[in-house]
């Protein structure tokens, strides 16, 4: 039996052991006393139906736990188990479990520049409706459109391709207070979109040790120029940015604006020209422009669309979406187990690579996931050590089969030498 298979039945049966899983039920409260529905089973029943792509209700959850067990549950037993903040609660704790087991680093750079960086992290969020009676607890930004609607708040790590925190809350909140802590991103490049320009946050992420890229909002987005380091002549100084009648070309420069309260910023503002599209892309970066060209910090901002391949892949695969209940705990849970099978596929696909010159395809992966997650699933409810096995076979399975389909395709980070960490796991 080869090391790497070893290496990763330990990781796993840190995170996904009985007791681990009964000890997160524990401190839920979602197990008080032994009862039919156990908390492995539970877990698993959520986590297959979704993850698979093959659940469309509650109903489909609930015959997906009848399947793995082989035991028989009234429904109403069963929605109620799942009606509760319990519930809810007790997945997330998991899931906070599996972020904290599973999640190491796949990749680095070694590119001159971006070797610095201990990680590279993306962070965004994603919304979709729910049905309208949910409108009290996931109160909607569109009330006419869409009433109820969730946001899912997820800061990511390019390096280990998997998610470092999740965060569920309605549509309505804003979105900047889910944002990492300053302190959690020294030596770390964070990339944001434009809906988080925070001159302060980004102040205060320099002052911990890190460094931000972001996009710079189109409208009302007119700061002072104080100095042009490259692609316009110092006649521009002191001009607006609107009034500049910037030329088509790439320009870097460092600029001056104002808060929402009123205080001054000084900042280095790229305008990126995009000859096809015939515009510039307009971005705020703390990164110093000695080392870090105006064609760099486009090229790493581009890694930021990791994120968005998350989401789809959560929306795609894993039934990330509008869901036909009314009640909000089963929304949270189901959230969270869509979660907890997306950093489960990504643990075994990437695990089912290690040393190879071959690289996962994360999307064929999850494709895959209804031929082995009930398998892994009827395993773990009936013994862990069977489990254990059921993964080699899963490893073995996916090593031939989710291999990405045209690996000669350039891309981002082949283009900034990102190269896998030996001893994955």
């Amino acid at each position: 039996m080869s090391n790497e298979i070893v290496v990763h039945r330990s990781e796993l049966r840190q995170a996904l052991n009985e007791e681990a899983i009964n000890r997160a039920a524990t401190e839920s409260g979602f197990a008080k006393r032994e009862r039919k529905l156990k908390p492995v089973a539970a877990l698993w029943s959520v986590v297959t139906a979704l993850g698979s792509g093959k659940a469309n209700t509650l109903t489909d959850v609930w015959r997906t736990l009848i399947d793995i067990t082989g035991k028989s549950m009234a429904y109403k037993a069963f929605y109620d188990r799942l009606a509760n903040h319990r519930f809810p609660e007790f997945l997330r704790l998991c899931l906070e479990g599996l972020l904290t087991e599973l999640c190491e680093s796949q990749h680095k750079s070694t590119h001159p520049q971006l070797k610095r960086f201990d990680d590279i992290v993306a962070h965004d969020g994603s919304s979709f409706a729910l049905e309208p009676g949910l409108r009290d607890s996931f109160a909607g930004r569109f009330r006419t459109i869409s009433p109820a609607a969730v946001e899912i708040h997820c800061t990511y790590s390019v390096y280990s391709q998997q998610a470092l925190s999740v965060a569920i809350a309605a549509d309505k909140e804003g979105e900047r207070q889910f944002l990492p802590k300053p302190e959690e991103l020294k030596n770390k490049l964070l990339l944001v979109d434009r809906g988080y320009l925070d001159y302060k946050f980004f102040r205060a992420v320099e002052e911990a040790g890190g460094h931000y890229i972001t996009r710079a909002r189109d409208s009302r987005f007119n700061p002072t120029i104080v100095k042009c380091r490259s692609g316009l002549s110092e006649r521009f100084n002191r001009k607006k940015l609107a009034d500049a009648k910037i030329p088509n070309r790439t320009v870097d420069l460092l600029v001056k604006g104002t808060s929402e309260k009123g205080k001054i910023y000084y900042y280095r503002l790229v305008l990126f020209w995009v000859p096809r599209k015939r515009k510039h892309i307009r971005f705020i970066t703390s990164l110093p422009h000695e080392e870090f060209p105006p064609e760099l910090v486009s090229q790493a901002y581009r890694l930021r669309w990791q994120i968005e391949l998350l989401f789809k892949e959560c929306k795609s695969f894993t039934q990330l979406r509008r869901f036909p209940t009314n009640n909000p705990f089963i929304v949270d849970g189901l959230i969270w187990a869509s979660f907890i099978a997306v950093v489960l596929r990504r643990h075994l696909a990437l695990s089912a690579f290690e040393n190879e010159t071959r690289e996962a395809s994360l999307f064929i992966a999850a494709r895959l996931a209804w031929t082995y997650l009930r398998d892994l699933a009827k395993a773990a409810v009936r013994s862990f050590r069977t489990f254990l096995y059921e993964v080699r076979r899963v490893l073995c399975t996916l090593k031939q089969l989710a291999a990405r389909t045209n690996p000669s395709r350039d891309d981002t980070q082949r283009t900034l030498s990102f190269h896998p960490v030996s001893g994955y796991g």
